[in-house]
């Protein structure tokens, strides 16, 4: 493939190594908002997929002129409306290529699966009280991780008397409203990324965790989303990916 990775922090940093590692070029690797003659560039290169690990602040105008110049883009930035429904019509309407994850790592998406599975087992007793705690490194801006607010969204999917989620900076903060599922947000230097979801009774406790052990996983699953929607048109996420 011939790639652009935008965003030269952390994880593309280990995209880029993965990525030439697995024979691919690298046609742009930059940290700050490309122009549109970029763009243009680009697609004048035959670019087969962006990398999109930048901040919340600028990735909608990096997937939107992406999909603007049919190029197919991948996203893994968090923190931002990333169904905006104005990006998911241009897409439609450009018959470009459109994929974004809030978590790249298989691991993860499987813990997101089991999620939603134990959810609806154990929503019918309402002994239980679904908590979920995040832990990230100090450098993540974004406050819960997009991880922790889809295992929320599953849970809220099979629980109808939640109506949201709601973020508590440390475990000594409890939930005010206990028709919010609670998210317990961390930041821990040098914490690659750990997921836990607890149901609490006052008899036992039920856990199901994902802990990151380095941002390899994330890269490499990227790097697989990129080659897997090549000749792909169309909005694509985990769920078809790993066609669960």
């Amino acid at each position: 493939m011939r790639l652009v990775i935008l965003g030269y922090g952390k994880m593309g940093k280990a995209l880029e190594k993965i990525a030439l590692e697995r024979k691919h070029t690298i046609i742009a690797l930059q940290n700050d908002s490309p122009t549109i003659a970029d763009y243009i560039h680009w697609q004048q290169q035959k670019v087969t997929c962006v990398l999109e690990f930048t901040q919340p602040s600028v990735a909608h105008a990096h997937v939107a002129c992406c999909i603007e110049h049919q190029l197919p883009v991948v996203c893994g930035t968090t923190g931002w409306f990333y169904h905006d429904k104005t990006l998911l019509n241009l897409c439609k309407k450009k018959k470009s290529t459109y994929f974004h994850a809030t978590n790249f790592s298989i691991g993860a998406n499987i813990v997101q699966k089991a999620n939603i599975f134990l959810a609806r087992m154990i929503q019918k007793y309402p002994m239980y009280h679904p908590t979920i705690q995040e832990v990230h490194h100090t450098e993540k801006l974004d406050i819960p991780s997009g991880t922790a607010i889809t295992l929320a969204e599953g849970i809220l999917t099979q629980y109808p008397q939640k109506i949201g989620w709601q973020c508590n900076p440390t475990p000594k903060v409890q939930a005010k409203n206990v028709q919010n599922v609670s998210i317990i947000a961390k930041r821990l230097a040098d914490n690659v990324g750990t997921h836990q979801v607890t149901y609490h009774s006052s008899h036992d406790t039920i856990q199901i965790i994902h802990q990151a052990k380095d941002r390899r996983i994330f890269a490499l699953g990227a790097l697989l989303v990129a080659e897997w929607i090549q000749g792909k048109k169309g909005i694509f996420s985990m769920e078809d990916f790993l066609n669960f």
